[in-house]
Formats: C-alpha cells, sequence, structure tokens
C-alpha cells in the first residue's frame, strides 16, 4: 500500500533522494505501524519528535496505517526561559 512520509527541518535529509520538499509517496506493508517506518528512515521515536498521522497525533504509535496515509515527523523546537 502507499502512504505519504513527510519530514521536517533536520529530519527532512533522512528522505529518499527522490523526495520532492520534504516528502514522497513510498510503498509499505499492509499493516505498517508509524513507529517502524519512523525507525526504518532513521527518525528518533521519542519525546524530542512530533509525529502526526492524517494531521493528527497519534494515539498509538503501533496502530496499523491505512492506504494513503500522510505521516509526518519533525523535532521539538527549542525554545523558552532559561
Amino acid at each position: 500500500m502507499k502512504i505519504t512520509l513527510k519530514l521536517f527541518i533536520t529530519y527532512k535529509s533522512l528522505l529518499p533522494a527522490n523526495s520532492n520538499c520534504g516528502e514522497c509517496e513510498i510503498e509499505v506493508a499492509a499493516g505498517s505501524q508509524p513507529r517502524e517506518i519512523l525507525l526504518q528512515y532513521g527518525v528518533p521515536v521519542d519525546e524530542n519528535t512530533v509525529i502526526l498521522v492524517n494531521g493528527r497525533s497519534p494515539l498509538n504509535l503501533d496502530a496499523a496505517l491505512c492506504e494513503g496515509d500522510i505521516l509526518c515527523a519533525f523535532p521539538v523546537a527549542a525554545g523558552g526561559c532559561s
């Protein structure tokens, strides 16, 4: 099945060479999970990464994706008071 993978900021460089403006369509196995796909591309899956599926924060990173889903990831912005 095909999904769209969008990576932003420093994660953008982890996408394949044929990516366009930080996104690409990828073929994944049915039942693939956001966690496994992101780890496959070298994206850290921790508290320093914002992960969205179809524009929403997923309740479970181990839930299966569906055909046409959009998986996005970007690093949490640093900032605040010191």
